[in-house]
């Protein structure tokens, strides 16, 4: 196994993060980067440590933020480029990928964008259906059935299940919590846990 760290520190208008993956066992250091100019917020790593992303805003060198979000990815072959994800997007809160490392999840308060990880390509960007009740500025971190078929998405209210495949809409649930925060698959991937 692999953990993966991050950290963001500011001197005067300065922005300067800094994200390490060590081995599990051992401590043994796989990757360090420093990222001038980048606020981290989010971090995630996939199951066997090959992918390993860091979502963040970006600011202007000495100034302030542009207002700006991104996405960084790096892949254990090659983890001196990387990838940039070629959207504007909304303040991603969540990371997550897929256990088959196919897909990688971006979730915010207003949706969520569904990505290929071969070449970082989106297949789907999604949201709740209209007239669901958002009452939080916090998206529930998205969760992947245990096979990687599925993901549910939750925010509000209301939770939805989406094929992993093409990211099309196959199920809405209306919750009786009115600030989601959690959701995730349980039972052998028969029931939706949420809170």
């Amino acid at each position: 196994g692999v953990l993966l760290s991050g950290s963001s520190k500011m001197k005067d208008l300065f922005h300067t993060s800094y994200i390490e993956l060590r081995e599990a066992q051992g401590g043994n250091l796989i990757f360090k980067a420093e990222l001038p100019d980048f606020s981290i917020g989010t971090i995630a790593v996939n199951a066997d440590g090959s992918l390993w992303a860091a979502s963040g805003s970006v600011w202007q060198h000495g100034a302030k933020s542009t207002g700006d979000w991104e996405v960084r990815l790096w892949k254990r072959e090659a983890p001196d480029t990387p990838v940039t994800l070629p959207a504007k997007l909304h303040s991603p809160r969540t990371l997550l990928f897929s256990p088959d490392k196919t897909r990688l999840l971006t979730g915010h308060t207003l949706g969520f964008e569904l990505w290929e990880t071969a070449g970082f390509t989106e297949i789907a960007k999604g949201g709740l259906p209209t007239g669901s009740t958002v009452n939080s500025n916090v998206a529930a971190l998205p969760s992947f059935r245990g096979d990687g078929t599925q993901f549910v998405y939750a925010a509000g209210n209301t939770a939805v299940i989406f094929d992993t495949a093409t990211g099309s809409r196959i199920r809405t649930f209306h919750l009786d919590k009115p600030a989601v925060t959690a959701v995730s698959f349980g039972d052998g991937d028969r029931k939706l846990a949420y809170g």
